[in-house]
């Protein structure tokens, strides 16, 4: 079933869920066509504490009521997140599916920092809603739990981390204990200058193959292995 994730609704004393999210009715009448009787999932955006609910369809106007028929609740655990910093690339497109392919694995954070060869060295407001919307759209596919935590730093020393981080070149991967490894950092796929590198020292360094990934495909793959 559909996952709707949206904070813009209301819970009535007769079990009925009223949603009013523009974005979720339009969806809901031109796309899924959807009838009284269909059944979806609808759930809130709350870090800490998110409840799902099993609703189904009862009337759509310009807003939504639907039935609750049972619903389920998590406690958002912070311990052991699968954190992702990406430099900042020069082509959009290639962030919109990291952002895109990572939220639909499942990682908390993922974020941006911009790199001596980067075109672009911050990434504009704009962009960053676009970010945000294909994250929500990729939860809702996903049915995740919880949107990833997404931001732009200014640089690598602005993020803080406990053990070390892994990047995608050095040793073979089947080698190499991933106990102590907090954060996957992806890079372009023509390297990162020596002025990059220093910032990210005492980095453990694992490489799949000898093999050259692209940034998206690299950020993908990693994460596969790992979980």
């Amino acid at each position: 079933m559909q996952l709707f994730i949206t904070d813009e609704f209301k819970i009535w004393k007769n079990n009925t869920l009223e949603v009013w999210e523009k974005r979720v009715v339009d969806q809901l009448r031109k796309v899924l066509r959807a009838k009284q009787g269909y059944n979806f999932f609808i759930q809130n955006k709350t870090w800490s504490k998110i409840t799902r609910y099993s609703v189904q369809v009862e009337k759509i106007t310009d807003k939504v009521l639907w039935n609750i028929i049972y619903t389920e609740e998590k406690n958002i655990n912070t311990d052991n997140q699968k954190w992702v910093i990406v430099w900042i690339l020069n082509k959009f497109d290639k962030m919109e599916l990291i952002v895109q392919k990572l939220t639909e694995i499942w990682i908390d954070k993922i974020y941006f920092v911009p790199m001596e060869r980067s075109v672009f060295k911050q990434i504009k407001d704009n962009k960053l809603e676009r970010f945000y919307k294909i994250s929500l759209e990729a939860t809702e596919q996903s049915r995740s739990w919880k949107m990833p935590d997404i931001q732009v730093f200014h640089s690598i020393t602005d993020i803080c981390w406990n053990k070390a981080i892994l990047n995608f070149d050095g040793e073979y991967y089947k080698n190499v204990d991933f106990s102590d490894i907090d954060f996957l950092v992806i890079w372009p796929e023509w390297w990162i200058t020596e002025k990059d590198m220093k910032q990210i020292e005492a980095t453990k360094t694992i490489k799949l193959w000898e093999k050259v990934l692209r940034a998206e495909t690299a950020a993908i793959v990693w994460w596969f292995i790992l979980m």
